[in-house]
């Protein structure tokens, strides 16, 4: 059984995509036949043995743990224990094209800075988000749409996994409703990150797109790193309000950035964004 934590609420900002879907990659989207026992997806827990759940077998952790839809569904965490749990399904393309990854996410108990969900194709890491960032994740269930770039034809493995350390807070992460298509094209992901910033990573014109709309002049610092570290963009802002900036990813290689804002003295806001050529 789970342990139970209520959730400490944050402000809750929507995440939406536009996908164009045309052939679906996996089997058992919803979790729904491997929960009864199919083989489709795999599973581990170092505390409970699998992450798939049910309410009847795994609780509610105060009310808001549960599916998306259906019965059946991932939950990562829920102990204050150390903590690392898989759910990962292998997969075949017939012929290789750019590919577009689905899944509904909900963390109502955020966790400690060195807690994390993360998911990986073939190994590399194509989303993350740290245990103390459930913004827009905590109230409900959001979807998340990330732009995988081109994947080749042959058999391909996807997991999601959840990490826990050992400490006072219990982190609980809800993915349900996976989905991964191949041969259709994602034009936009377009994230609420905070108040008053919106931002836009249009894949089809290859730039990031960031717009403000503030209760109150303030300064602004935009900085974008990439998978090495390394600052690619800083821009300062003094006392904006209401704008606008568009920063060209045409230059960037294939891979995860990093987009950081910086509001006054108060602390950073971050995103990860997908770059594809």
């Amino acid at each position: 059984m789970k342990k139970i934590l209520l959730s400490l609420l944050f402000v809750s900002l929507g995440v939406t995509g536009i996908v164009t879907a045309q052939t679906e990659a996996l089997v058992d989207n919803s979790l729904e036949l491997t929960g009864g026992g199919g083989t489709q997806w795999t599973s581990t827990s170092t505390n409970f043995g699998t992450v798939l759940c049910d309410v009847a077998g795994c609780g509610t952790c105060g009310g808001p743990c549960a599916p998306h839809t259906g019965s059946w569904y991932a939950w990562f965490g829920g102990t204050s224990s150390a903590e690392i749990g898989t759910l990962t399904q292998t997969f075949n393309v017939a012929s290789g094209a750019t590919s577009t990854l689905s899944f509904w996410l909900m963390i109502p108990n955020y966790g400690g800075a060195t807690d994390s969900i993360a998911a990986f194709l073939d190994g590399t890491q194509v989303f993350y988000k740290a245990g103390t960032d459930s913004v827009g994740f905590d109230a409900a269930y959001a979807q998340v749409n990330l732009n995988l770039g081109m994947v080749t034809t042959g058999s391909h493995t996807l997991e999601f996994r959840g990490v826990v350390s050992a400490n006072a807070l219990i982190y609980n992460v809800l993915v349900d409703d996976i989905t991964l298509t191949v041969g259709g094209s994602a034009s936009t992901e377009t994230n609420m990150l905070d108040e008053g910033i919106r931002m836009v990573n249009d894949f089809n014109n290859h730039s990031l797109n960031m717009y403000f709309d503030f209760t109150e002049a303030m300064d602004l610092t935009i900085s974008i790193i990439d998978m090495n570290g390394k600052i690619v963009e800083m821009q300062d802002f003094n006392q904006i309000q209401n704008g606008e900036y568009t920063f060209s990813t045409s230059e960037l290689s294939t891979g995860v950035y990093s987009v950081y804002f910086r509001k006054g003295n108060n602390s950073s806001v971050g995103k990860k964004f997908y770059v594809q050529k």
